[in-house]
């Protein structure tokens, strides 16, 4: 008898890993745990995490999605770790556990929770382009349980909004800014995603102006009228006559103090915006700035206040008042002989600019030191290079309208060299002034009467 005494004995010291006889029968208390989900995150982006396992005197746990611990999982060795796929998503996930002692002792259930939702994305700002005014609504769409958006511009808060699924910012930021519109939303897990858009620009009456491969210019904005002073700063608006009396240097001074994105304008991107005039068509053969819709015949652009009547420069007014200040009344008719003196011009965009031709000659920021062509009007030019026709003429060839109006397309004194670039010409002009005239005698000191600028914000 004692014999079987000791052989069962000898079995639970074996059993216990050679714990004290008195431990081992006293072991009957259900073993402690905890557990915690990737380290005690509050919220997770995946369903796959990392479960941290603390089981005292543990041999075997059980983990699972399911409440209770009484399903959805399998006794398994004890580890302190264990890779573990969530039940729950775009939700709150938990996950439970419990721990087995070598005397098949059980514990409770013991549960650790984690916030599991995607991360918060911006999924579209719209305007996806153009230029901003004060004001503008921007519309802000996004997932990830979204609870909030702040929108900035320039590196400026601008707005913000609590609920933020198609939900619309009004944008307010002040004049003169340029640089990406940043949204960044929030969710209910105090998350953040922040995304950069395309670059907006906003400062009042400046048009976008599209890229221009051949010209090499990228995409930009220009003043809408020739630039005005208003308390000595160079202003983009219809009031007030232009700003004359300033040379060219003057001119690029005047820009960029308007901020580090301004600039005078280019030649290449005045090049950029005579040619959208030259060929802007709405529908397609309807040519938007040619007298009767068209290109044939005699038909020409208008080239804005020309006739000296009056004898001076004009302010712009309204974009449905195209004929501000010239007497000619008819005017923004293109059948009508009153069109030559039209001071608007609509380019590919649909954007209406002012006083591109006529009005005041205009600085653009080139040097010239050479020669570059013979006088004569544009639409002859037929004996220029390539270089000579980028820089000064048209996209098509008008060699026919060698009478008349010339196309509209004005005059090319180019056979100078005073160091000095003008563009456009002036309200005594006639027949000279256009979208694509160009006069190379002035220097860029000269200060002139008859001469102003227009400034351009870059990307």
């Amino acid at each position: 008898m004692k014999k079987l005494t000791y052989l069962a004995l000898g079995i639970l010291l074996l059993l216990s890993g050679c714990k004290p006889i008195g431990e081992l029968l006293s072991d009957v208390s259900s073993p402690n745990g905890s557990i915690s989900i990737n380290a005690g995150a509050a919220y997770t982006n995946s369903s796959s995490v990392t479960l941290t396992l603390d089981g005292d005197d543990a041999t075997q746990m059980y983990v699972t999605n399911t409440a209770g611990c009484e399903s959805g999982g399998t006794w398994e060795a004890y580890s302190t770790t264990k890779s573990w796929t969530l039940g729950q998503t775009n939700a709150t996930a938990t996950v439970y556990v419990r721990f087995k002692d070598r005397s098949q002792n059980v514990g409770s259930c013991e549960s650790d929770s984690i916030s599991n939702r995607p991360a918060p994305t911006v999924t579209s700002v719209s305007p996806s382009a153009g230029a901003l005014a004060g004001g503008t609504i921007v519309t802000v769409n996004g997932t990830g349980f979204l609870t909030g958006a702040t929108v900035s511009f320039g590196g400026s808060s601008c707005g913000s909004v609590a609920v933020v699924d198609g939900t619309s910012l009004t944008c307010t930021t002040s004049a003169h800014v340029a640089g990406a519109v940043t949204v960044t939303v929030t969710n209910t897990d105090t998350q953040s995603g922040t995304s950069s858009k395309y670059l907006y620009a906003y400062s009042p009456n400046y048009i976008r102006v599209a890229p221009n491969a051949a010209l090499g210019t990228s995409e930009f904005w220009v003043a809408k009228y020739e630039m005005k002073s208003v308390s000595s700063v160079a202003t983009s608006q219809a009031a007030l006559t232009p700003w004359v009396n300033i040379n060219r240097n003057d001119s690029i001074t005047r820009c960029q103090a308007l901020g580090a994105k301004y600039d005078l304008i280019s030649n290449a991107q005045w090049q950029a915006i005579a040619r959208e005039i030259e060929t802007a068509q709405s529908p397609a053969g309807t040519y938007l700035n040619w007298s009767n819709n068209s290109t044939s015949g005699s038909n020409a652009i208008n080239r804005g206040h020309s006739d000296n009547s009056p004898a001076n420069a004009l302010a712009a007014s309204t974009d449905n008042d195209p004929c501000s200040g010239t007497g000619n009344t008819n005017c923004a008719t293109n059948s009508s002989s009153d069109f030559t003196q039209k001071r608007t011009h609509t380019l590919k965009s649909g954007e209406i600019i002012w006083d591109v031709a006529g009005n005041v000659w205009e600085w653009v920021k080139d040097n010239n030191n050479a020669a570059q062509a013979p006088d004569g009007y544009i639409s002859l030019q037929s004996g220029w290079d390539a270089t000579d026709k980028l820089n000064y003429g048209p996209e098509g060839t008008y060699t026919s309208k060698n009478s008349g109006e010339y196309g509209g397309l004005g005059y090319g004194w180019l056979n100078y060299s005073a160091g000095a670039v003008l563009r456009g010409g002036l309200w005594t002009g006639g027949t000279e002034s256009g979208v694509f005239a160009a006069i190379l005698d002035g220097g860029p000191s000269d200060t002139l009467l008859a001469v102003g600028f227009r400034c351009v914000l870059l990307p």
